[in-house]
């Protein structure tokens, strides 16, 4: 067991940082604090869908639980037919894309404000699935 700590300690590597700051989007007045906790764990792939979790979800279908038809994962909120029915803002984007996230300043305040509204649907729907489950 100890040589395993020890080769992970070999291992590692000396991050140095000249200057460390917060980064711009959690400070950008644009962004709601809910908007900014939302791109936060996308960022950090946090975000509660089931591929996030996979290995918390062992044996379990990883599909979408609105569609069905493709992997629940993060990039997947912006494809989901279901929600594309919901929402139709999400289906005259073209601008707006799942990458925006890790984009510019301007495209992460314009992907957040869309993500939000459909993390909130997202919710909703889920919501309304599982009480008629009960």
């Amino acid at each position: 067991m100890w040589f395993f700590f020890l080769s992970m300690l070999i291992q590692t590597k000396v991050l140095k940082f000249e200057k460390i700051k917060r980064t711009d989007y959690l400070s950008d007045d644009r962004l709601t604090v809910a908007e900014t906790k939302l791109l936060f764990s996308l960022r950090s792939r946090m975000f509660p869908v089931i591929n996030n979790f996979r290995d918390n979800n062992t044996g379990e279908n990883l599909d979408c639980r609105l569609c069905r038809n493709a992997l629940e994962d993060q990039k997947h909120l912006m494809q989901c037919q279901v929600l594309k029915s919901a929402i139709p803002e999400l289906n005259s984007n073209s601008i707006i894309k799942y990458e925006h996230i890790f984009g510019t300043q301007d495209e992460k305040v314009n992907a957040a404000k869309l993500l939000l509204k459909i993390v909130r649907e997202r919710e909703k729907l889920l919501y309304v699935m599982s009480i008629g489950t009960d």
